[in-house]
């Protein structure tokens, strides 16, 4: 009987040990993943000085969404950080929402983020997503109990592509990467759709993406939408309609963004949002 008790408390501490290491290990290497998206940062070409007078080559509804954002913001955004308190539906096929909470951390002088996420699972578990694009590639990693790896996928173009997309689609939360830089590594260019919408293309080495954003009568940005961004699928990636929402703006720091937003997929021309969130906290460093 003393050997039946044994070996499941053997078996119990070996896992929490495995655990705690596993943690220990990823805590680690997110954190010096966000040393190396930082130090990229400083070694980009910097957009020192935004002023209304550099917009003046770019669309109507585009300067206005600008000037409303930076709110007379004289400084590039160097490094943005935020949490993010929100829901995710990870099946499409039921409307089943997991809770999460999430650190992200973007840099705007250069194309670049970490969205480091815990989501709730049943019986006290979680899982760890962690979703980047960092020296010009996508990468998406999962792990159970921030230890355990169950999933994920780097070195792939159509993860490198949807990065991109995410990125150009959450720059409304730091917005001075909006504003296109000659002296930049990558491009990004502005053009008209109609008086109150506008399509940004962003180039990344071999990779572009375009997304078209739909502006309000505030000249806040509403919408964000393209027709085609590469979905992960049971069979691989395949291409999807993709839309955003942005609402409840509020000034932070001298700059106008939305606290929360949605996003989701097209279905047989219905829409499926699969994440909602607020942004509950907001931090800047400028150039």
């Amino acid at each position: 009987m003393k050997y039946v008790l044994i070996v499941p408390a053997i078996i119990t501490l070996v896992a929490l040990v495995v655990v705690f290491f596993g943690q220990k290990v990823q805590e680690d290497d997110i954190q010096e993943a966000k040393f190396n998206l930082v130090q990229e940062s400083k070694q980009a070409s910097n957009v020192d000085s935004v002023y209304l007078q550099d917009l003046a080559n770019l669309p109507d509804p585009v300067q206005d969404y600008l000037a409303y954002a930076l709110n007379g913001q004289s400084k590039g955004i160097q490094v943005a950080a935020f949490q993010q308190d929100g829901q995710l539906r990870t099946d499409l096929k039921t409307n089943s929402w997991i809770p999460f909470k999430a650190q992200h951390i973007a840099i705007a002088n250069t194309p670049g983020f970490i969205w480091d996420a815990r989501v709730q699972m049943p019986f006290g578990l979680h899982v760890n997503v962690v979703d980047s694009f960092a020296n010009n590639e996508g990468e998406a990693e999962i792990n159970l109990m921030s230890a355990i790896p169950f999933g994920g996928d780097s070195n792939s173009k159509e993860l490198t592509s949807g990065a991109l997309h995410r990125y150009l689609a959450e720059a409304v939360w730091y917005p001075t990467a909006l504003v296109p830089n000659p002296e930049a590594s990558y491009q990004l260019s502005w053009q008209a759709m109609d008086e109150r919408s506008a399509l940004a293309t962003l180039s990344v080495n071999d990779v572009t993406v375009s997304l078209e954003f739909h502006f309000n009568e505030q000249h806040q940005v509403e919408r964000i939408y393209t027709p085609e961004r590469f979905a992960k699928t049971e069979t691989g990636y395949m291409l999807r309609p993709w839309e955003g929402s942005f609402s409840d703006y509020q000034e932070v720091e001298g700059l106008r963004v939305p606290s929360k937003g949605q996003v989701g997929w097209y279905m047989s021309d219905m829409y499926l949002p699969v994440w909602k969130g607020e942004i509950t906290d907001f931090e800047y460093r400028f150039n």
